[in-house]
């Protein structure tokens, strides 16, 4: 009998704030979203919480808020499926 985890993944707006919106777009290899309008990117666009390190987070249990200069950091096949099975 195999288990399975049961993962939630929470979703993240874009920063409104144009240094940490550019640091995301960087860190997420988006670059080319810069060209559109932040306020367009912030409504419609946002990033999987699983790119975001445990100590990111003000409650590393449910993972649903992050600290508040953080940017995603994990890429990585290997490191997602570490970190999430």
């Amino acid at each position: 009998m195999s288990q399975t985890k049961n993962i939630y993944f929470n979703y993240f707006r874009i920063p409104s704030d144009q240094l940490r919106y550019k640091q995301w777009m960087e860190k997420c290899h988006t670059v080319h979203l810069l060209k559109k309008d932040l306020a367009i990117l912030y409504k419609n666009y946002r990033v999987c919480g699983v790119h975001f390190e445990n100590n990111m987070f003000l409650n590393p249990s449910s993972r649903n808020r992050l600290t508040m200069n953080d940017v995603p950091t994990i890429f990585s096949a290997t490191r997602l499926r570490d970190a999430y099975g």
